[in-house]
């Protein structure tokens, strides 16, 4: 199931697992970093970026095996991204504002 969200091309792919993949578009503009907020209602344990995959046409295939410096790389919660009151904020700086990435939440 995929659900789009309104003011951005964000989606989120969910599977029956502990795995969900998060589609963070590319904001645009001439920032080099920029947060990115969607609603998400559940606070995962684990995020990751999977910086080799920056087509949103073309995800992961779920479960995905994320290996931190080999196909992703393991975010910091507080220093790369933060969940509140059911929203899911995302500031890595390991893409820019103008580049889309997959994101790999772990639960």
């Amino acid at each position: 199931m995929t659900y789009d969200f309104r003011h951005s091309s964000t989606k989120i792919s969910m599977k029956k697992s502990k795995q969900i993949l998060v589609w963070m578009a590319p904001l645009g503009g001439d920032r080099e970093m920029a947060t990115r907020v969607v609603d998400f209602d559940q606070k995962p344990t684990r995020m990751w970026t999977l910086y080799p995959y920056t087509d949103e046409r073309h995800p992961p295939e779920l479960p995905y095996q994320p290996q931190h410096l080999k196909n992703a790389f393991l975010e910091d919660r507080v220093h790369d991204w933060d969940w509140k009151n059911g929203k899911l904020r995302y500031y890595s700086r390991v893409v820019g504002a103008q580049e889309g990435v997959w994101l790999l939440l772990e639960f």
